[in-house]
């Protein structure tokens, strides 16, 4: 079921708000702050995205990204990694790097399914 779905399952239609479309486009239109951001999509963009999505999260805000694990492959050397995957690898790892490194993120990395990290946003503004 896509989204729309269980969201009215759950009885949360009017609750919440679904904007679909592409993603960069969407996060440069939208103001005010926000409680809570969940970002899954392709992982190489996932760096590209971030400087919005901390814009966009209040202080004490919390991102949390899916699928950072990489199919389990995330921590392996690239020459391990098919020649197809390195620049996504690269591109997650670089993101991971940031986030973890970053002194106004406290990030904690949970093994759930293939790896999320939460993130909180422990100033206004963040410089990346």
């Amino acid at each position: 079921p896509d989204a729309l779905e269980n969201f009215k399952r759950a009885g949360k239609e009017k609750d919440i708000t679904l904007l679909a479309g592409d993603a960069a486009e969407i996060l440069k239109g939208l103001t005010g702050t926000y409680d809570f951001i969940f970002m899954d999509s392709a992982k190489s963009k996932y760096i590209e995205f971030l400087p919005e999505c901390l814009r966009l999260l209040r202080k004490g805000g919390v991102l949390m990204v899916d699928d950072i694990f990489q199919g389990g492959t995330i921590l392996l050397p690239d020459e391990e990694i098919p020649r197809g995957k390195r620049a996504i690898h690269r591109k997650l790892n670089e993101f991971l790097r940031v986030v973890m490194d970053h002194p106004d993120l406290t990030s904690t990395i949970l093994p759930l399914g293939d790896g999320v990290i939460l993130m909180t946003k422990e100033s206004e503004t963040i410089e990346l």
